[in-house]
């Protein structure tokens, strides 16, 4: 999944919330978080519990490190549990149709390879 893919899910993670964005984004910059994630998790313990999950949620999905529990998903207010699933299964989808994209550009390579190329009917 590419940067710009990524970001897009956070950002309907974090219900397109402008101060949550500028947080973990850099100002001007694209692709790219403010901090490290570390130093992002350590500034985040000033917010609330429910803003400091889906922080770390969105750190998650940029980074794919696997920092928040399962325990603390299920204690997310509905509308904010509501941001975090449907990211995870855009994630899943725009996962997914890679992996079959680059599928298919294997066998395109391979056909290309094996002289086959123009055997399409």
């Amino acid at each position: 999944m590419t940067q710009t893919q990524k970001k897009a899910l956070i950002f309907r993670l974090l219900d397109f919330e402008p101060w949550k964005i500028d947080f973990l984004f850099e100002k001007g910059v694209a692709d790219r978080l403010r901090e490290r994630s570390e130093i992002l998790i350590d500034e985040s313990w000033e917010f609330n519990q429910e803003d400091r999950i889906l922080i770390r949620s969105a750190i998650d999905l940029w980074s794919q490190t696997g920092l928040v529990f399962l325990s603390e998903i299920m204690n997310l207010s509905e509308p904010n549990l509501n941001c975090l699933l449907s990211s995870i299964q855009q994630a899943r989808i725009e996962g997914a149709n890679q992996n079959e994209k680059s599928k298919m550009e294997q066998t395109d390579k391979k056909n290309q390879v094996c002289g086959r190329e123009d055997e399409r009917i």
